[in-house]
């Protein structure tokens, strides 16, 4: 009787362990969902509702989903699995921030090898000639140091040099408007250091009749040019003469004073004083009295002087 009730419990026994295996049967094939653009926190849960599972494989930016996204899945959407299978995914980090360096300081090798390391790509590369500063060092950078963005933006460069590497070509200014031989000048890192005004049958009132350098030469950035400009014969007869002057401060020099005084039959007179940046215009209306000069002094020197 003792071996017939262990032979009929390990025949139950056994049932059991038939029962369940045959209860349970094999796993599922279930359809992958696409979790793409969803945030993993979600694609986790869409995945569990299908008894899959999720690995987090990688990290990266993304200019498409926000941060903490899903940007790939493996397998992909659609994919037949078994229950249990663990999908990969990568996580998306967001845009990526581009920020500009400091170059401000260093060689312009260094300077280049600063903008690759920020993925920023560099732009235009200005010479310039002052003695203050070393050889090939970087003065000047556009954008600013610190500035930051979403997508490459070019950084230009403007980059202490010696005096045979920073010769330029004297822009033809004879036949141009005085305001637009000044932006010429400015273009080609030259500036207006007298202007001579005088009546002229030939051009148009305005216009630059001479020019010192003459055009195609060669100057150092920073030089300064003598023009003869027209002007109609009737002002230069007048009593008092009104007109606008403008100036803009060359990129070859920092910020600092900047000092308009008009010399005069009636004296000597200061129509401006201030502050001012690099590249920043000064426009004033000015009226003198019969012959005059208009002097530009930039932190105490002399920079320019225009006869009328």
């Amino acid at each position: 009787m003792a071996l017939f009730f262990v032979a009929v419990g390990i025949v139950v026994v056994l049932a059991i362990v038939f029962i369940r295996s045959c209860g349970s049967g094999p796993a599922q094939e279930v359809t992958v969902p696409a979790v793409v653009s969803l945030a993993v926190e979600e694609a986790e849960h869409k995945l569990n509702e299908l008894n899959l599972g999720l690995r987090v494989v990688d990290s990266t930016f993304s200019n498409e989903e926000p941060a903490g996204a899903v940007i790939k899945q493996q397998p992909p959407a659609g994919s037949r699995v078994r229950e249990g299978r663990i999908i990969e995914v990568v996580r998306s980090l967001g845009k990526q921030s581009l920020i500009t360096p400091d170059l401000i300081g260093t060689s312009l090798v260094e300077a280049q090898r600063k903008l690759a390391s920020a993925k920023l790509p560099v732009g235009t590369v200005k010479k310039v000639h002052l003695r203050k500063y070393k050889r090939g060092e970087v003065i000047r950078q556009n954008p600013q140091p610190g500035e930051v963005f979403n997508s490459p933006v070019k950084v230009d460069l403007t980059v202490a040099c010696a005096d045979p590497e920073c010769s330029v070509s004297v822009p033809l200014l004879v036949g141009q408007s005085l305001y637009v031989a000044e932006r010429m000048l400015h273009n080609a890192d030259l500036i207006v250091s007298s202007v001579n005004y005088m009546s002229s049958p030939v051009g148009e009132p305005g216009q630059v009749l001479e020019q010192s350098p003459e055009a195609g030469t060669s100057a150092q950035p920073g030089a300064g040019l003598d023009l003869t400009v027209n002007v109609p014969g009737e002002l230069l007869s007048r009593a008092v003469h009104h007109f606008q002057f403008r100036f803009r401060l060359p990129s070859s020099l920092p910020g600092g004073e900047l000092k308009l005084v008009t010399r005069d039959e009636l004296g000597q007179s200061v129509v401006f004083r201030d502050k001012i940046e690099t590249g920043e215009t000064v426009e004033q209306i000015l009226s003198v009295q019969g012959k005059a000069i208009i002097q530009v002094y930039f932190e105490g020197k002399l920079i320019r002087e225009d006869k009328i």
